[in-house]
């Protein structure tokens, strides 16, 4: 996990320090916030980001930076039975996300008044993902054969790593504080493509995030 940092760090500085020599124009962005999954707990997210404008509507971007959520539940139903009440139950099945991204994409301006920019989004590029995965076990009392519940065995643990290209999309808003400075909000979705263990844009593949961050002019 390490090495993908420090790799994405240098291809940033590199790619950046071209812009900024040959073009002696763009800005740096530092952003953070939640990162929202379904059936997933909620996690954080940070990034650094150099954005490079094209003309006044359309900005050009890359960005790494660090993402984490916990656990990932799974849904378990059982018969209703005079003896079975209760029927419904969850237990994660992985835990400890670790995500590195190192993206690519396009900000296109959609209107500006006199309070924010309004922009939209695309993007695409690689992510390293780090996590635990777990088989379930289910909780049966012996004195009467109900399930109690269903739980992660921590004795299957299984570290898993995988190398995925995903896509985004998203919408957000810049406000001009400074001719130098602005503050960015905005949401975005992103999904994995090539998983080995999940489908292309299914619930586990895909998570959003909120972010509010800086921009500085260079």
């Amino acid at each position: 996990m390490k090495k993908s940092f420090v790799v994405s760090f240098i291809l940033i500085s590199i790619i950046s320090s071209n812009f900024i020599y040959s073009q002696n124009f763009g800005s740096f962005e530092i952003s953070g916030g939640l990162v929202l999954q379904s059936s997933a707990s909620n996690g954080f997210n940070t990034t650094i980001q150099y954005n490079h404008r094209f003309n006044d509507d359309i900005q050009f971007y890359i960005y790494s930076g660090y993402t984490s959520w916990n656990e990932f539940y799974v849904t378990f139903t059982e018969e209703l039975t005079p003896p079975q009440k209760e029927t419904i139950f969850k237990a994660y099945t992985q835990d400890n996300h670790i995500l590195i991204p190192i993206y690519f994409g396009s900000r296109v301006n959609l209107q500006t008044n006199k309070l924010f920019t309004a922009f939209a989004s695309f993007e695409i590029g690689y992510s390293y993902l780090n996590y635990n995965s777990y088989q379930v076990k289910k909780i049966i009392d012996p004195a009467n054969g109900v399930v109690i519940s269903y739980q992660p065995d921590i004795n299957t643990k299984k570290e898993v790593k995988e190398n995925l290209l995903g896509i985004g999309l998203g919408a957000g808003i810049t406000r001009e504080i400074t001719k130098a400075i602005n503050i960015v909000l905005f949401y975005k979705i992103n999904s994995q493509i090539n998983s080995e263990y999940y489908d292309a844009l299914s619930s586990k593949a895909t998570f959003s995030a909120i972010n509010l961050g800086i921009n500085v002019v260079l």
